[in-house]
């Protein structure tokens, strides 16, 4: 599990090709020599590599069960708790789970959980005037949420 720097940053055990900026990162505090990745990045991969029982708890703890529900394209909010417990999510729904946790993790971690929430329910400039919880809930594969990490990864960059 990689550890935090004093600058916030996250020290990688291993040695991956990251972007300049990052790398430069390194050169300008005391993890000089160490391959850095960012919290934000952090956060997409542990959107690739986390859990998913992890992930629709986290989901619902700082979403709460009606938005985690409604991102996800569910009926029934107490699915995400048999969700938390271990079940198994069809893969249209796991698919909006994860991207909706790969954009709020970014978030909450920056702004707040109520920051989030109203980043996910109001129209966004870089959506087409489109909130970003309606377009997770509506999406039947990546192409129709394209542009909603990228999105939520500006917002929090502009937060820090």
């Amino acid at each position: 599990m990689p550890t935090e720097c004093p600058i916030g940053c996250f020290l990688a055990a291993e040695v991956r090709a990251l972007p300049a900026g990052v790398r430069a990162a390194g050169a300008r505090h005391a993890c000089v020599g160490v391959t850095h990745i960012s919290g934000l990045e952090q956060r997409e991969r542990e959107a690739v590599t986390g859990d998913f029982a992890e992930v629709a708890g986290w989901l619902q703890d700082n979403l709460g069960q009606q938005l985690t529900a409604y991102v996800a394209g569910l009926r029934d909010p107490k699915v995400g708790g048999k969700w938390r417990r271990g079940a198994s999510p069809h893969a249209s729904a796991e698919f909006r789970a994860w991207t909706a946790y790969t954009a709020a993790r970014m978030l909450v971690d920056a702004c707040g959980p109520g920051t989030a929430r109203a980043w996910l329910l109001r129209s966004n400039s870089r959506l087409d005037d489109e909130a970003p919880a309606w377009l997770l809930r509506h999406a039947d594969g990546p192409e129709d949420v394209r542009f909603l990490i990228a999105a939520a990864r500006t917002f929090a960059r502009q937060a820090d």
